[in-house]
């Protein structure tokens, strides 16, 4: 018994056009990413970042895992995405920094108990951080010493003591009554 079989129509693949040809819509369709990060997924999962500076939680309200974002964030074709990624996390890192300043000049007002009951508050300030963040910003004017040695390229060595700077002067210590 033969069986007349007839081959089914080529699918439209993009390897099929001529490289300079712009893609058609069905190619398109067909060329959609399979992990499901969408340009919109993207944009949801930066604005997200920009504004918490989580991966875990940009990537919650982008309704997609962190390593999917992780997998497209590496790959080749991922490296606009890569870019924005990191600018969103620097302006992320600007919001912390703000925090950081308000809390280092206003202070953090803290509930003050006795016997189980609020009685007040208290605004407690924070000196290490005003100093850190005086550091960071600040730059050599607050940096400490071994910091501003190390901007400027500077080795320290030890100073020599008392004794061994006589003896280059190549004189001698006179002693008591002598």
């Amino acid at each position: 018994m033969a069986t007349d079989i007839t081959p089914a129509p080529p699918l439209a693949d993009a390897a099929a056009a001529p490289p300079d040809a712009a893609p058609s819509p069905e190619t398109r369709a067909l060329a959609q990413r399979h992990d499901g990060i969408t340009p919109d997924r993207q944009r949801v999962f930066l604005e997200a970042l920009a504004a918490t500076g989580s991966v875990a939680e940009a990537a919650r309200q982008a309704g997609a895992s962190r390593q999917a974002f992780y997998a497209c964030r590496n790959r080749d074709a991922g490296r606009d995405f890569g870019t924005a990624w990191d600018h969103a996390l620097s302006l992320a890192t600007e919001q912390l920094c703000d925090v950081a300043y308000e809390r280092a000049l206003y202070g953090v007002e803290e509930p003050v108990f006795y016997h189980g009951e609020q009685i007040g508050t208290r605004r407690r300030y924070n000196d290490r951080l005003l100093m850190m963040l005086l550091r960071v910003r600040g730059g050599v004017d607050y940096a400490t010493l071994s910091e501003q040695r190390a901007w400027m390229g500077v080795t320290v060595t030890p100073a020599p003591s008392f004794e061994r700077r006589v003896r280059r002067l190549g004189g001698r210590r006179r002693t008591r009554g002598g």
